[in-house]
């Protein structure tokens, strides 16, 4: 035992006398622990940690003052010169004075702590002190104070904690041991430039402490220092090993240098005051301290997080995140699809005809219940459906529903419009892409023939989505005379994934998932939903297709593909029109061919 520890000792000894004698009724247990507790006290370089923790929270103030006033007097007694050690000097300027302000309101470097019982938790290794405790959770390796406790401490009065103290270590505990050290490194580089002596002690204790807060993170107990440093040198080396195509290679990589491991003996040496620096060291050591700190709490996560295990776990992590995006996405999407805003009827039918009536009739599927206007042309035993697209009721502006109408009914046809479900005055239910909309134009044809209507003399003509929904409805009403197709898509799948990015701003690859949610969700078959395989089934039935050159939602390929499914349908191009603009193009073209293609089939 050296002499300074033998000095340290006496001192102790009579202070917990006097501090005993005086309050011994009032105190619990009194705990050391640090450099004179492990017997490494040195005169004038060396600091103590004392904890007086009472039976109960009075007379905390008194005790405390009672105890700084005898530890300041044993000071000058034994001459251990504790003024001299920085963390219990006095502050000589404004700076200083600020920093010790700091320190205490922080209870860093206070020679003895009083604490009443129920302010740490011994058992469990935390602070329990409400004020404290915030903090305490964030800033305070807690874990390494309560296991100096344990393992160093030295009991000097009252009975023995230290067996009771088993600190629980978790994740949060060991990640705050890292960066601890790293936030008083900061510190320390930050006010270097106004107060170069206080930022020397902080980097000093940044260097020591983070030797024992790696050790913490890594969940390694060494009581040496010399093991201490030698194992954080074996864990900051990365080990490569090659050994394919009878090529091996093994190769050690460390992370940190040697020369940067000295530190540690050096920051010991400027403790100890065995090492003076001078302003440009100190400011070079202050900068190294956390550069080092930085760089092995890099290394030290480096080589416990990325493996090749890891990077698998952090893979599949991944890959389950964008699966759980994706089909959450594609989820919303097709609610979004499915979930149109209905347009109001805010048209007058009397603007076509005013021979006409309010009808209504259950759709094929669920009997939901389907309104439209029927219009009358004389005796005429003709009628027409005429079939809206995805977003419109039964008059599609865009389109010309009302013109076309009135143009069939003044050439002696009869004329059914009708709200597809979920638009217009029908009953509410999803835009299904024509999986359930189909039984709709079902339940019109059902209505039209109960007005005694033969199959041969009904007729449709449908246009865009509706065209589609047409083609759907074919195995339903495969008697129907004739069915004109403008602006036709001959598949669902390559349909999505064009009006998806439109519709939604989503690329086509979400298509795929907005299928698979259709079919769980909806039980909306995407596969079912084909026209061109569709009509590869009636080879007989003879449509007319029309299509315009300039469509930028359905291209005309999707009516040339329908064409050669149906050999002997027609299919008439109309120049420069766009998407179901065949009619608003050409009107008396286009109404010539169809009444031309309903007078030959509707017989």
């Amino acid at each position: 035992m050296t002499e300074d520890q033998q000095i340290i000792d006496k001192f102790l000894t009579e202070l917990t006398e006097e501090v005993a004698t005086t309050y011994g009724d009032h105190i619990d247990f009194i705990i050391l622990f640090g450099s004179a507790a492990r017997g490494e006290f040195k005169i004038g370089v060396s600091d103590i940690d004392l904890v007086i923790q009472l039976k109960s929270g009075g007379n905390r103030k008194a005790i405390e003052d009672y105890s700084t006033d005898i530890f300041w007097d044993l000071d000058e007694k034994y001459q251990t010169q504790f003024k001299r050690v920085l963390s219990t000097a006095e502050p000589k300027n404004f700076g200083e004075k600020l920093l010790k302000k700091l320190e205490k309101s922080t209870h860093l470097y206070v020679p003895i702590f009083v604490i009443p019982h129920g302010w740490l938790d011994w058992q469990g290794g935390r602070i329990q002190k409400p004020s404290w405790k915030p903090v305490a959770f964030l800033l305070i390796t807690q874990v390494i104070i309560f296991e100096k406790f344990k393992y160093e401490g030295k009991i000097l009065f009252g009975r023995d904690i230290r067996p009771l103290i088993k600190p629980k270590i978790t994740f949060w505990e060991r990640w705050k041991a890292l960066q601890i050290p790293f936030y008083i490194s900061l510190f320390a580089l930050a006010i270097s430039p106004l107060f170069l002596k206080n930022s020397l002690k902080y980097a000093t204790k940044a260097i020591l402490w983070q030797l024992d807060s790696i050790l913490v993170f890594l969940n390694i107990r060494l009581n040496e220092k010399g093991e201490k440093i030698q194992r954080l040198e074996n864990e900051a080396k990365s080990q490569i090993e090659i050994n394919t195509f009878g090529f091996y290679l093994k190769s050690s990589i460390s992370l940190i240098s040697k020369k940067e491991l000295d530190l540690f003996e050096k920051a010991i040496k400027i403790k100890t005051k065995e090492l003076e620096l001078t302003h440009k060291e100190s400011r070079k050591f202050i900068f190294q301290a956390f550069w080092f700190i930085l760089r092995t709490n890099w290394s030290i996560l480096i080589k416990r997080y990325i493996t090749l295990k890891n990077l698998l776990k952090v893979l599949i992590f991944f890959l389950v995140l964008v699966v759980i995006a994706y089909f959450s996405i594609t989820y919303y999407a097709l609610y979004k699809l499915t979930h149109p805003k209905p347009k109001p009827l805010e048209f007058n039918p009397e603007q076509i005809s005013q021979e006409y009536e309010d009808v209504n009739f259950p759709s094929r599927f669920d009997n939901l219940n389907i309104t439209g206007w029927f219009f009358k042309s004389g005796q005429s035993e003709k009628v027409i459906i005429l079939v809206s697209g995805s977003d419109q009721n039964r008059i599609d502006p865009g389109y010309g529903s009302d013109l076309v109408a009135k143009d069939l009914i003044s050439y002696g046809f009869n004329v059914l419009l009708f709200d597809f479900r979920g638009r217009g005055n029908s009953d509410y239910a999803i835009y299904s892409i024509g999986a359930y909309e189909k039984y709709d134009l079902a339940g019109a044809y059902d209505f039209l023939k109960e007005k005694g209507f033969a199959d041969k003399k009904l007729g449709i003509v449908s246009i865009s989505l509706g065209a589609g929904t047409s083609i759907l409805a074919l195995p339903l009403i495969p008697e129907v005379g004739g069915i004109v197709l403008d602006s036709s898509y001959s598949d669902i799948n390559k349909l999505v994934e064009r009006e998806l990015p439109g519709r939604s701003g989503l690329p086509r690859i979400f298509s795929r998932g907005i299928s698979f949610w259709a079919r769980v969700v909806y039980s909306i078959k995407f596969d079912e939903m084909i026209p061109k395989k569709i009509l590869k089934n009636y080879p007989d039935k003879e449509l007319l297709l029309i299509h315009g050159n300039n469509d930028k939602y359905i291209p005309l390929e999707d009516s040339v593909e329908l064409q050669r499914s149906s050999p002997k349908s027609d299919l008439w191009v109309v120049a420069e029109a766009g998407h179901v603009k065949a009619y608003k193009q050409n009107p008396q073209e286009y109404i010539s061919k169809v009444i031309q293609y309903f007078e030959r089939n509707l017989r």
